[in-house]
C-alpha cells in the first residue's frame, strides 16, 4: 500500500493511530519512553496547531513507517519537534523507502527534514533512503545497568570518584544529613513535579525564563505526561533532601527496558554541596539494584562532565532527504559556494537542514526559550524584554489585531524572535507596519542568539510573506547602532531582498555616573545648583514633602497621583493612560519602580517615573503643575531622585531615554542617536514609488547642502553625478511591479 498523509486534531494526539504507534516503536526501539504513543500524544496537544500531518506507510496490513511532520514553507517539510523533545517523532522500518513518501506530499514539496535522528532507535531511516544529506546535531548518552553498581562506578574516571567522595564529605563536615526520596504514584509524582517546578524557578532558568514553570502550557506538559506515565507504574521523580529541603530533583519516565531521565534541577544556593551530582550518583545506584537490564538514556547534547558517567555515546543527526536526486546536488553545490564566497562553514550550509520558524499572536503563546532570548535583552533595555513586550500587547495592541512574533529555530534551539506589528490593511493605505513599537517604546531590538547572522533572519522574513502578503515599507526603530541587532537585522532585510535605508529617530542624553554625588553636583552649573538649593529650602519651609513610592501595594494610588499631575502639566494627553498603569505595576513586581511625587498642601505637583534595573536608571517621564512652575518641584524632584540613582541604587548611568529638550542638557553629559530602519518591497507598487521617492528626496537635500557649503564647482559637480548615479541605481534595481 503506498504511502498516505493524514491529518492530525492536535487536541486528540495520535488520536486511532497509538496503538499502530506503540507497536512499531516496540519492534524497532524496544518501545523507547520518549518515542511512545503517550509521549508524542502530549507534545500535540501542548505544542501543536494544527499544521501537523502523519505520514503512515502500510506493508501486508501493518504499519512499517509513521512520522509527524509539518510544513516549513512551500517547498520543505520537517519534523514536528518542540523542545521538550531531543528525538524527531520519526519510525522507519528497514527496507521502507522513505523518499516515496513524497507521492504522499504536495507537490511542491522537495525537500523532507526528519530532524534529531537516532540510527539505534530507529534504524530503518538511513538503511532505506537512497542519498540522505546528515548533519550531526547533538551526543546523547547512555548508561547500562547489565553489572553490579561497583563494577561500573570502579570504571569511571578518578577524578568523578574523588569529586563525589569530597562532595559527600562536605555534606557531613556541614550537618547535613541526606537522603534520597524514589516517587512513583500518581500522587505522589505530580507533588514531586510541582516541586521540581518551584525549586527550577528559583535559579538561572527561572531568571531567563526556561524553566519547567515558566509558561503554564510548559508546566501543563509535564504535569500531564508525568501523571499519565505514573498511572501506568511508569514515572519516577528522583529528590535528594537534606533535613527538610529540597537541594536537587530528576524527572524520568520508563519502559520495561529503558528509563529516560527527562528533566534535573537543584538549589543554586547550595552549589558548594553539588547536589544534582550526588543524586545522579544515587539514582545510578538505586536503579542499578532495582532495575538489572535497563538502559538508562540522557537525552541531551551531552558535555565533557556528562560523559564521564556514561558507558556509550551516539550521535543524533538531522537528515534531509529530496524528492529528486538533483535536489541533493543542489544543496551540496550551495554549501560549496557558500564556503567559498565567506558566508560559513558546515553549520552554516546547514541552515536549510535545521531551521525552523514560527509565528505567534502572543507573547503568553511562546516556548520558554524563546521566552529566555527575550529576557536576556531586558538587561540592555526593559522594553527589550517580555515583560515591556506583555503589557504592550495588553494596552496598546489590546483591541488591534496586529502583534507577529515571528521566531527562528535552528537544531531545535531558539535563535531570534522579533516583535512585529503587521496590518496589513493598515499597509495598504499607507501606514506603518513594521517593529511593535510607538511613541512609548524607548528602544526596540531583534532578540537574537549570539552567533546568529543576517543571513539567518531571511526564512523569517520568507516566512511574514507567506502570512501577512507583501508588504511594502516596514519600518524598525528606535534602535540603537552600537548593538549587534542593529547590523544583523539590516544584513538580513538586504539578503530577503528589500532596499535598505537608515534614519535618525531621536536623540538620546546619558550621564555616564563618575564618583560620587557631590561629584556629579559640583559638575552641574552654578545656576542650577543655586536653583536646587533654593527651591529645596522654599518647599520645606512650605511644607512639601517628596514620596518615591517603589512597592506594588502603593502603585495605583501613586499613578493616580501621577496622572493628576500629569493633566495639569504643559504635556498632551496620554494615549493610552492604561499602559502607563500597567507598565508602573510591572516595573513594581520586578522591583525597577522608582515613582517619585512631590506633595504640597495633599496634593501632588511634580511626578517623575524612574525605572531602575542591571544598573542603570531610566527616566521615562517626568511632569510638574505649572500652577507651580515658580517653586521649580520637577528640578528639586530630579536632583533627589539622581542622588538616590547614584549614592543608594549605585548605579553606572542615568538615562534620559527620548529627546533632546533643553532641560535634559542640563543634567546629562552625553549625547547619542538612536536611528530606525526603513525597507522597501520593490517588487511592490508601493515599494518601489516610496523607494524612489526616497532616495529623490535625498538627492535634492544634497544637492542643497552642496550647492551652500561653499565647495569648488568641481567637487559639487562630482557630488550631484554619484546622487544621479544612486537614484538610476535606484530605478534599475526595481522588477517588474506587482500590487
Amino acid at each position: 500500500m503506498s504511502w498516505q498523509r493524514v491529518p492530525l486534531d492536535h487536541a486528540d494526539g495520535l488520536g486511532v493511530y497509538a496503538d499502530d504507534w506503540d507497536r512499531l516503536n516496540l519492534r524497532l526501539s524496544a518501545g523507547h519512553p520518549m518515542l511512545s504513543a503517550l509521549f508524542v500524544s502530549n507534545l500535540l496537544r501542548r505544542f501543536g496547531d494544527g499544521r501537523q500531518q502523519l505520514l503512515v506507510h502500510r506493508r501486508d496490513g501493518e504499519c512499517v513507517a509513521l512520522c509527524v511532520v509539518q510544513p516549513q514553507n512551500t517547498a520543505t517539510w520537517q519534523s514536528f519537534l518542540p523542545s521538550q523533545t531531543q528525538l524527531g517523532p520519526t519510525l522507519i522500518a528497514p527496507a521502507v523507502a522513505i523518499e516515496d513518501a513524497f507521492s504522499a506530499l504536495p507537490w511542491r514539496v522537495q525537500t523532507l527534514d526528519l530532524l534529531c535522528h537516532d540510527q539505534r532507535l530507529c534504524p530503518g531511516l538511513l538503511s532505506g533512503a537512497r542519498a540522505p544529506l546528515q548533519l550531526p546535531h547533538a551526543a546523547t548518552i547512555n548508561v547500562d545497568i547489565n553489572r553490579p553498581f561497583d563494577a561500573y562506578w570502579h570504571g569511571r574516571p578518578k577524578k568523578l570518584q574523588q569529586n563525589i567522595r569530597r562532595y559527600e564529605n562536605r555534606a557531613k563536615s556541614l550537618g547535613v544529613a541526606l537522603r534520597m526520596n524514589v516517587l512513583r504514584g500518581e500522587t505522589e509524582v505530580l507533588a514531586g513535579v510541582q516541586r521540581f517546578a518551584e525549586l527550577e524557578g528559583l535559579g538561572w532558568k527561572g531568571k531567563e525564563g526556561t524553566a519547567l514553570a515558566s509558561t503554564p502550557q510548559q508546566l501543563q506538559f509535564y504535569a500531564a505526561l508525568m501523571g499519565q506515565f505514573a498511572a501506568q507504574g511508569q514515572a519516577q521523580v528522583f529528590e535528594l533532601w537534606g533535613h527538610d529541603r529540597l537541594l536537587a530533583s530528576r524527572l524520568a519516565i520508563t519502559t520495561a527496558s529503558t528509563l529516560v531521565m527527562l528533566k534535573t534541577t537543584f538549589d543554586e544556593t547550595q552549589r558548594e554541596l553539588a547536589s544534582g551530582r550526588l543524586l545522579l550518583h544515587q539514582s545510578l545506584a538505586h536503579l542499578f539494584e532495582v532495575r538489572p537490564d535497563t538502559t538508562v538514556a540522557f537525552c541531551t547534547n551531552a558535555d565533557k562532565d556528562q560523559l564521564d558517567w556514561a558507558d556509550r555515546q551516539r550521535t543524533v543527526q538531522h537528515v534531509t532527504v529530496f524528492r529528486y536526486g538533483l535536489g541533493r546536488c543542489g544543496v551540496k553545490a550551495a554549501r560549496v559556494g557558500r564556503q567559498a564566497l565567506g558566508f560559513g562553514g558546515q553549520a552554516e550550509a546547514g541552515i536549510k537542514l535545521t531551521t525552523e520558524m514560527s509565528i505567534f499572536e502572543r507573547s503568553d503563546m511562546l516556548p520558554a526559550e524563546e521566552l529566555a532570548l527575550l529576557t536576556r535583552c531586558e538587561a540592555q533595555d526593559i522594553s527589550l524584554g517580555p515583560r515591556w513586550l506583555r503589557n504592550f500587547e495588553r494596552t496598546v495592541m489590546a483591541d488591534i489585531d496586529g502583534t507577529r512574533l515571528l521566531c527562528l529555530r535552528r537544531g531545535g534551539q531558539a535563535r531570534a524572535v522579533l516583535s512585529m506589528n503587521v496590518r496589513p490593511e493598515l499597509a495598504r493605505f499607507g501606514g506603518t507596519v513594521g517593529a511593535l513599537a510607538n511613541y512609548y517604546t524607548t528602544l526596540w531590538a531583534p532578540a537574537l542568539a549570539d552567533d546568529v547572522t543576517g543571513i539567518d533572519l531571511v526564512p523569517l522574513f520568507a516566512a511574514l510573506r507567506n502570512n501577512a502578503g507583501r508588504l511594502p515599507v516596514l519600518q524598525f526603530g528606535p534602535m540603537d547602532t552600537a548593538s549587534p541587532g542593529y547590523a544583523v537585522l539590516a544584513g538580513g532585510l538586504r539578503a530577503a531582498g528589500y532596499r535598505v535605508e537608515d534614519h535618525a529617530a531621536h536623540g538620546n542624553w546619558y550621564l555616564p555616573v563618575q564618583g560620587d554625588w557631590a561629584h556629579y553636583l559640583a559638575s552641574l552649573s552654578s545656576k542650577m545648583r543655586s536653583n536646587i538649593k533654593r527651591m529645596g529650602k522654599k518647599l520645606d519651609e512650605l511644607g512639601a514633602r517628596t514620596e518615591i513610592v517603589s512597592a506594588p501595594e502603593d502603585v495605583d494610588r501613586a499613578v493616580d497621583a501621577y496622572e493628576a499631575v500629569y493633566a495639569k502639566s504643559w504635556k498632551r494627553t496620554e494615549p493610552v493612560t492604561s499602559f502607563i498603569r500597567g507598565l508602573a505595576h510591572t516595573c513594581a513586581e520586578a522591583g525597577w519602580l522608582r515613582l517619585g511625587l512631590v506633595w504640597l498642601d495633599g496634593e501632588p505637583v511634580a511626578a517623575q517615573f524612574w525605572i531602575v534595573s542591571d544598573g542603570r536608571a531610566a527616566i521615562y517621564k517626568v511632569a510638574y503643575d505649572e500652577q507651580h512652575k515658580a517653586l521649580s518641584p520637577g528640578t528639586v524632584l530630579t536632583a533627589q531622585m539622581m542622588r538616590m540613582a547614584i549614592e543608594t541604587e549605585r548605579v553606572g548611568e542615568v538615562d534620559y531615554l527620548v529627546g533632546d529638550d533643553a532641560y535634559k542638557r542640563l543634567w546629562m553629559t552625553h549625547r547619542r542617536e538612536r536611528r530606525g530602519l526603513v525597507a522597501y518591497d520593490l517588487a511592490t507598487a508601493r515599494g518601489a514609488a516610496r523607494a524612489l521617492r526616497s532616495t529623490l528626496g535625498a538627492w535634492r537635500r544634497a544637492r542643497q547642502a552642496a550647492s551652500g557649503s561653499g565647495k569648488p564647482p568641481v567637487a559639487a559637480a562630482h557630488e550631484a553625478e554619484a546622487l544621479r548615479a544612486q537614484v538610476a541605481s535606484t530605478v534599475a534595481e526595481l522588477p517588474p511591479l506587482r500590487h
